[in-house]
């Protein structure tokens, strides 16, 4: 668990568009269909809500191992103080 959590800091440091590519590969949101898509410099602000909405911890189902609902939480504050810097910055 150690492992995962600082693959997401690292990522998590490259950018927002690293950290959106890693986690879609690494660990697939659970929502059926639930894609990235393309990752558009100027749509940023707008694929960031789009993985909140797939990884927030309320939109996880029930049956969801401990494991992987405390990684949609780490996500999701990760994906939260991002979308707050593109907020400031656009």
């Amino acid at each position: 668990m150690a492992a995962e959590l600082a693959a997401l800091e690292k990522h998590a440091e490259d950018g927002i568009a690293a950290f959106l590519s890693h986690i879609y590969k690494v660990h697939p949101p659970a929502k059926q269909g639930a894609t990235l898509g393309a990752i558009d410099a100027s749509k940023l602000q707008k694929t960031t809500q789009k993985a909140l909405s797939h990884y927030h911890p309320d939109s996880q189902p029930a049956e969801m191992d401990e494991k992987s609902k405390f990684l949609c939480l780490e996500i999701t504050k990760i994906l939260n103080a991002k979308y707050a810097q593109l907020k400031m910055s656009s």
